[in-house]
């Protein structure tokens, strides 16, 4: 398989709850604290979306950054289903049982126990946090904060042990509406994904055949 891209930790941070703040005591704790609320409500009140984006990954042993389109839907609690094209053309299936990542280039398909992500190294890193741990666990893995020195406001966040993450930084932008429009993913070993997300659209509840994979 083939190392995937960051952007799925999109539904990570549309779980984020305000339990993630270290402290609510100055100005800027409290914009986060808001900005933060605001996503929180925004995943509440929604029982599936979808998004376009654009992605650019660059990877270490590559010479020149890749770069993809897709499409992603994802329903609650552990529905997911992205289609990537560029320079890999990939499909990922997630129905909270199995997952199936479908590589269009070769004409393969992978197929992985949802129980058993964490120990897969490369699905851990292709899909968020929060289908590998419980809540609890993810709020504790990132320090947050809010970088008010851009024009738009963006939201940082730096694991609390760098020794045990892959990730270096997260960073992302919200728009008035509550979206995430902007995220780039630092990680440690140097490679690290900048993504563009357009086309937010909330939807009905989608059946779970959606999120299988079919011959």
């Amino acid at each position: 398989m083939k190392k995937a891209s960051a952007f799925f930790l999109i539904t990570v941070l549309l779980l984020f709850s305000t339990d993630y703040l270290q402290s609510a005591g100055d100005l800027q704790d409290t914009k986060l604290d808001r900005l933060l609320r605001r996503l929180e409500k925004k995943y509440d009140t929604t029982e599936a979306f979808s998004y376009d984006f654009e992605q650019i990954k660059s990877l270490r042993q590559l010479t020149e950054p890749m770069r993809f389109t897709g499409t992603m839907v994802f329903r609650k609690p552990h529905f997911l289903r992205m289609e990537m094209r560029g320079e890999e053309n990939l499909n990922l299936f997630v129905d909270g049982k199995s997952i199936w990542l479908e590589d269009l280039d070769f004409g393969e398909v992978e197929r992985f126990d949802f129980d058993e992500v964490s120990s897969e190294g490369r699905l851990a890193r292709m899909l968020p946090p929060i289908f590998v741990s419980g809540m609890d666990e993810i709020r504790d893995l990132f320090h947050i904060r809010l970088d008010e020195e851009r024009e738009q406001d963006v939201v940082e966040m730096t694991p609390k042990e760098e020794d045990l993450s892959s990730v270096r930084r997260i960073r992302f932008s919200v728009d008035s509406l509550s979206r995430i429009r902007w995220m780039r993913v630092d990680y440690v070993n140097d490679d690290w994904t900048d993504t563009r997300f357009t086309g937010w659209k909330t939807m009905p509840k989608i059946s779970e055949h959606y999120f299988r994979y079919r011959k």
